[in-house]
């Protein structure tokens, strides 16, 4: 039995916060399994609890790093202010070189002007399914046959990272097209044979001329589409106990995550004060000092463009996504990201993750620093960001000096320090938490919702069962195409093996 698995399900608590006050538990006469009787007015199925995550053991997940391909870019997407999305760069920002030295920025410029977004406009994975419909043929690989156990060679849409095969002596992690194995802890590199590290850029309609994309793919030959945050608030949940829920659908043999508003965080919003909103804007505001319009020319110092830094307030409301595949274990992923910026320079161009931290004056300070370090480093691996800009500023909101870290040396920082973060034990975590989404999520229907709840006491993730629910994660335009009258579509387990070929 998997380690992260538990043992047959105990005698519950308290049901979620999801379930009706009226709603009634009750157990039935054969079957250890708890159901919540659905108010009679509503006279829908009750949901069922499923048997729960382990995560009361830290230990079960400090191995080595599971099989984990590099991340490939398939696709991009650019969302208005109107959440409007187009599968273009046409939102998508340069980063403006500054001199480290050359810093004294005010976070706090506009701040007086901003519009904060409206923090009802979830609008869950709609944009991705958008581009899904929109770029079915960056799933035309998974139709591909495969032998000798060859992997589909690594592809970099239009502006894409280059590539390299060379150790890096401070972590031992390699870098090459394919996958980051591991061995004792120490990451090595597995290449194909006859694959050689490329640099080859291609675009998202190259496909043969003779080959008929399809407008949609009544299967897409793929585990899991979400969005990356919500992956990496499953990776840090044994070092981050910040409570998170998501609902989720499996549909063709895909399983969708959305994510909710947990309860604590709908208070928090709602408890903000101005100093909070303003820690809030500095981010915002630095993303804006540090970038520029893809059309604008690049900048290396504010001071030559007029001598002054932007004293507009900073719009984010406007964003770039990049969509990428990758495959931890035997998990394929695609999932969407915001990106802050992208770098173009003569040596090396890529995307730039930007942040912002207090300045570190005590042992204190570097301690939560480091603990910060984990959410950073999670956000840029998942999707293959090389490195992070960050401005350290005071309590005023005042940057005082920038930073570059590179994502893959930024474990070394906890080198030795299991109690602040291990990244073996993030990656182990996701792969088992999918393979347990995978085994609880049996049903293949878009109306049947399944809700993970990670919350006090901190020690397993619930899962509950909803025949008929209110979370939306599939809109009914997504697949009232391709959805029998009776709205479901149960596949069983050869079919969707047959379906989902190893990619």
């Amino acid at each position: 039995m998997n380690p992260g698995f538990p043992g047959p399900a105990k005698k519950r608590g308290p049901v979620s916060e999801d379930v009706q006050p009226s709603t009634k538990i009750k157990k039935t006469e054969n079957s250890d399994k708890t159901n919540f009787a659905s108010p009679s007015i509503e006279r829908r199925a009750a949901p069922v609890l499923l048997i729960p995550f382990s995560m009361d053991r830290i230990d079960n997940f400090a191995k080595p790093f599971p099989k984990f391909r590099r991340p490939v870019e398939v696709g991009y997407m650019s969302i208005d202010k109107n959440k409007k999305m187009t599968p273009d760069r046409s939102l998508l920002r340069q980063f403006n070189r500054i001199s480290p030295t050359t810093t004294k920025m005010d976070l706090s410029v506009g701040f007086d002007a901003y519009e904060e977004k409206d923090p009802n406009a979830n609008v869950g994975i709609s944009p991705i399914l958008h581009w899904i419909t929109q770029c079915p043929d960056a799933f035309m690989n998974g139709l591909k046959k495969h032998s000798n156990n060859d992997t589909l060679k690594r592809q970099s849409v239009g502006v894409g990272n280059s590539i390299a095969a060379t150790p890096n002596p401070s972590t031992g992690l390699t870098i090459s097209n394919q996958y980051y194995t591991s061995s004792d802890r120490a990451v090595t590199v597995k290449l194909p044979s006859g694959t050689a590290p490329t640099n080859e850029k291609t675009s998202l309609g190259d496909v043969p001329k003779e080959r008929k994309i399809p407008k949609r793919l009544d299967c897409l030959y793929t585990d899991f589409i979400t969005w990356r945050g919500m992956l990496t608030k499953i990776m840090c949940s044994l070092y981050d106990r910040t409570p998170w829920k998501m609902a989720a659908v499996k549909y063709n043999g895909t399983i969708y995550f959305r994510e909710l508003d947990t309860e604590e965080n709908i208070k928090r919003k709602e408890s903000a004060t101005e100093r909070d909103k303003r820690m809030c804007y500095w981010g915002i505001k630095f993303e804006d000092y540090m970038t520029s319009a893809m059309s604008a020319p690049p900048s290396h110092l504010m001071a030559q463009q007029g001598g002054s830094w932007k004293t507009l307030p900073a719009n984010d409301k406007d964003s770039y996504c990049t969509v990428v595949r990758t495959r931890i274990g035997e998990h394929s992923i695609v999932m969407g990201a915001e990106v802050d910026c992208f770098e173009q320079d003569t040596k090396s161009s890529g995307y730039i993750e930007l942040k912002t931290s207090r300045v570190i004056y005590t042992d204190r300070n570097k301690c939560s620093f480091k603990r910060k370090l984990l959410k950073w480093w999670a956000q840029s691996f998942l999707v293959d960001i090389p490195k992070i800009v960050c401005g350290f500023r005071d309590d005023n909101g005042i940057v005082q000096k920038l930073e570059t870290f590179k994502t893959l040396d930024i474990p070394k920082q906890v080198q030795g320090e299991r109690d602040i973060w291990d990244p073996a034990v993030c990656l182990n975590l996701l792969e088992q938490f999918l393979s347990w989404a995978k085994t609880v999520m049996r049903k293949d229907s878009p109306r049947v919702t399944v809700v993970f709840d990670w919350n006090s006491p901190f020690s397993r993730i619930s899962a509950l069962e909803y025949q008929e629910s209110h979370f939306n994660v599939l809109p009914e335009w997504y697949y009232s195409e391709n959805v029998s009258n009776s709205g479901d579509r149960t596949s069983a387990k050869a079919t969707i093996k047959e379906k989902n070929p190893p990619i």
